[in-house]
């Protein structure tokens, strides 16, 4: 389980029954809440696409299963259990966590399969500057990206605490407000 800004990303590998040779590999996006009951928000990787679009996610995409920690401040387990909006690409699991130097076994023979790779991207966080007028994000490469605020009202409450950076995804990139859920493609 990697730590986000604003959620987590938990990556799983599990092989097919009768399928020799070939570890699948799925990552999902989830958020943890409490209010009486433990739930998760788990998105369907596909998701990418509605954030980046800038539309509402799909009720098909996302689910809310119960979880249970174990193993204390740094859980060493967690499950997963049906709770309300099933849906066919994400079932009740048991994960445990990998050790820090674990890696999928790759060994002769093994192949890992992402099965949800067309959905893959990336997150590079580096807020560089917030002003009245622009806020200003940095790429990869140092290079600088400003965002007028008065063209995106909805900006001027943002925060250095807040996830802001560049998602690069099918060969496009884009500046992310991630909390915001606003997405702005990067012109050449």
């Amino acid at each position: 389980m990697e730590e986000l800004a604003t959620s987590y990303l938990f990556c799983h590998y599990f092989q097919k029954e009768g399928e020799a040779g070939k570890l699948h590999q799925q990552e999902f996006t989830v958020s943890f809440y409490s209010n009486g009951e433990d739930y998760a928000c788990v998105q369907h990787p596909r998701s990418v696409l509605q954030w980046l679009n800038n539309d509402k996610l799909s009720k098909d995409d996302i689910t809310y299963p119960h979880f249970v920690f174990w193993g204390g401040d740094k859980p060493t387990k967690i499950a997963f259990a049906s709770f309300m909006m099933d849906v066919s690409w994400f079932c009740p699991m048991q994960l445990i966590r990998a050790k820090d130097d674990w890696n999928p076994p790759t060994e002769k023979g093994m192949e890992v399969v992402n099965d949800f790779a067309a959905y893959s991207y990336t997150f590079y966080q580096e807020l560089e500057a917030i002003t009245p007028d622009f806020i200003s994000v940095k790429d990869e490469n140092g290079k600088s990206h400003r965002v007028s605020v008065s063209e995106h009202e909805e900006l001027r409450n943002c925060t250095l605490n807040d996830a802001i950076g560049i998602i690069t995804w099918a060969g496009k990139r884009y500046i992310a407000f991630d909390h915001l859920m606003l997405y702005l493609p990067i012109e050449s």
